[in-house]
C-alpha cells in the first residue's frame, strides 16, 4: 500500500466498504485451520452442519463403544464445568496444567485417571519399541542392486 493511501480517511473508507459488502467479500472471522469452512455461504454452512449432525447421530446409534465413550466424557465435562469435580495433578509427573481425564473403563464414567496432555497422548499413542518394530518389519538385508 502506498504511503498516500495510509491516511485516516482511507482507513475509514475501507472499513465502511468492508462493513457494507461483508457477505460479498466473505470477511467473517477466520481461524487458520477453518478457512475453507468460512469461505462457504451461510446456506452451505447450515447444510454441512445438518449433514454432520445426521451422520454423528447415526454413528452413535450403531456404535455402542463410541456412545459409551461420548457419555462418559460428557459426565466428566459437566461435573468439571459445574465445579463438582476438580482435576487432580498428573499421576505420572505431578503437573497441574492441561489435565485430561482418562477413562480405563467407559462403563464407570467417574473412575478416571488424571493425566497431563503429554502423558495422556503417550498412553493412547505409545512410541514404537525396538521389539515391536522388528515384529512388524523383519530385516531381510539390503535389496540387491538392479542390473
Amino acid at each position: 500500500m502506498r504511503a498516500a493511501q495510509r491516511t485516516e480517511g482511507y482507513r475509514l473508507y475501507r472499513r465502511a466498504y468492508r462493513a457494507k459488502n461483508r457477505e460479498k467479500l466473505n470477511l467473517q472471522a477466520r481461524e487458520p485451520n477453518r478457512r475453507r469452512y468460512y469461505a462457504l455461504t451461510p446456506e452451505q454452512r447450515q447444510t454441512r452442519r445438518e449433514y454432520h449432525n445426521r451422520y454423528l447421530k447415526q454413528y452413535l446409534q450403531t456404535n455402542s463403544e463410541a456412545r459409551r465413550k461420548k457419555d462418559a466424557n460428557l459426565v466428566i465435562h459437566l461435573l468439571r464445568r459445574n465445579g463438582w469435580l476438580t482435576p487432580q495433578p498428573c499421576q505420572r509427573c505431578g503437573h497441574t496444567d492441561h489435565l485430561d481425564a482418562h477413562h480405563p473403563d467407559y462403563d464407570r464414567p467417574l473412575d478416571v485417571i488424571w493425566l497431563c496432555r503429554t502423558h495422556h497422548n503417550e498412553l493412547h499413542h505409545p512410541l514404537p519399541t525396538e521389539e515391536a518394530d522388528n515384529e512388524r518389519r523383519p530385516f531381510k538385508g539390503p535389496r540387491p542392486l538392479p542390473p
